[in-house]
């Protein structure tokens, strides 16, 4: 199939508007022709992976500049960048570390300043210097048909399904290259075709809280096909956004679902008829009680256990969130020898700050973290090794911690998965009741 381009698109592409948006072109027109998009759409907001990043290591070089030409744009090794896509709103999704705690994550002051140059890099061009995996947290909230590329999964699937607005899990690099033209190929979720229901999901157990919300996302990523889109009906109260992010993220980590519905909550699904564009439903699934459970066995070790490490915060946790965390803490402290980490925005930070909830959560032995979270940090050797001298287990409340940091860790540490209150006692008592 022909991919068809408007005369600005192909003056871009002959480079006439510069090389960097020549090169992202020529990349966009590429992956147009490998996916059989026929026409491409206009990107107005993106979010991007910045930063000194580990993956970029594998090419041996500290130069920005190169790094960003090879690595990211697939170019050669001095192609400049000067400006993103003026159409494009870009922020930063999450750095390697939380910039301000390098000493209490054993982070060296010559990778700090690495990070600080690759950043200052991103900056000249244009991006906002957000640095968070929930950007709709800090104002970045692409509205009902608007095109947009991120980093970031679970904020793929929200956008789509919470806010009605169209991407998809394009990956990092075409993520540059989006944001430096201001285009992307008009396919999968791009598409209205392609946003339709193909499954009803029924769901027959009470969800109210996050836990809730967060193992369903991972029970259903486990129960539907490949290329489904789901949609949700049950006699379950409807999620607030911030539920919402966790069924994102536990799903979208699970399985490759960009999109899911659910049934008069979601702007295209209005009724279950919308949803479906008067269709029927190739499938349909029941959740049970049974199932959720198999799904927790599968995250949370069945033996109680001294713990070591808790970690609360993916997605980036709300400040709504951190007052939850802190009022169900009252003045209790944590064990002795407990990590305590909360991941958040460093804009939320600093509201926690003002609200004196950072104050109190150091006083009980933890602090609140930005910018990154638990993946980050292990990627560090000297970090990990900090936080896990000795330790017999870890705690998380979210599936996408409990499912996919275990690799990172031996296998004789036990790995907990719960609610925050459940992670807050534990951290508390250093032990993970068995419920």
């Amino acid at each position: 199939m022909e991919l068809n381009l408007t005369s600005y698109e192909q003056d871009m592409l002959e480079g006439k508007h510069g090389r960097i948006k020549q090169i992202a072109m020529e990349k966009i027109c590429r992956y147009a022709n490998v996916l059989g998009a026929t026409e491409l759409c206009t990107v107005t907001m993106a979010t991007l992976y910045c930063g000194a990043h580990n993956y970029l290591e594998v090419l041996g070089s500290d130069d920005v500049v190169e790094t960003f030409s090879v690595m990211s744009m697939g170019a050669e090794k001095d192609l400049r960048l000067d400006q993103f896509s003026s159409v494009c709103q870009c922020q930063s999704c999450v750095e390697p570390f939380d910039n301000l705690r390098c000493r209490e994550l054993q982070i060296s002051t010559a990778l700090k300043e690495k990070n600080e140059r690759y950043m200052q890099y991103f900056l000249d061009a244009g991006v906002m210097r957000v640095t968070t995996c929930a950007p709709y947290l800090t104002g970045w909230v692409p509205v009902r048909g608007q095109h947009f590329v991120t980093s970031e999964s679970s904020n793929v699937l929200l956008c789509n399904s919470l806010f009605g607005a169209c991407g998809n899990p394009d990956g990092i690099e075409a993520g540059f290259w989006a944001a430096a033209c201001g285009r992307i190929p008009k396919w999968g979720k791009h598409d209205p075709a392609n946003r339709l229901g193909t499954c009803l999901v029924k769901i027959n157990i009470p969800i109210e809280s996050s836990f809730d919300w967060d193992l369903l996302g991972y029970t259903i990523g486990k129960t539907v096909p490949s290329g489904s889109v789901p949609v949700l009906e049950g006699e379950f109260i409807l999620p607030n956004m911030l539920k919402f992010k966790q069924l994102a993220a536990s799903l979208a980590v699970v399985s490759d679902v960009d999109m899911c519905h659910i049934v008069g909550l979601t702007p295209e699904a209005a009724t279950c008829e919308m949803a479906f564009g008067g269709k029927e439903p190739q499938a349909v699934y029941q959740i049970n009680e049974d199932d959720m459970d198999r799904c927790r066995r599968m995250l949370c070790n069945d033996t109680p256990g001294k713990v070591k490490y808790i970690s609360l915060g993916c997605p980036h946790y709300s400040l709504a969130e951190i007052k939850e965390v802190v009022d169900y803490l009252g003045q209790r402290k944590f064990a002795k020898g407990i990590v305590f980490q909360i991941w958040t925005a460093y804009s939320i930070r600093e509201l926690a700050n003002r609200c004196g909830y950072t104050k109190i959560i150091q006083e009980a032995g933890g602090d609140i973290y930005a910018g990154h979270c638990p993946f980050g940090v292990f990627e560090n050797e000297k970090s990990k090794k900090k936080i896990l001298d000795g330790a017999e287990g870890v705690a998380f409340d979210a599936a996408k911690m409990a499912s996919g940091l275990p690799a990172n860790y031996d296998a004789g540490i036990k790995t907990y998965y719960g609610s925050k209150y459940q992670c807050i006692d534990a951290a508390v008592n250093g032990y993970w009741e068995v419920k």
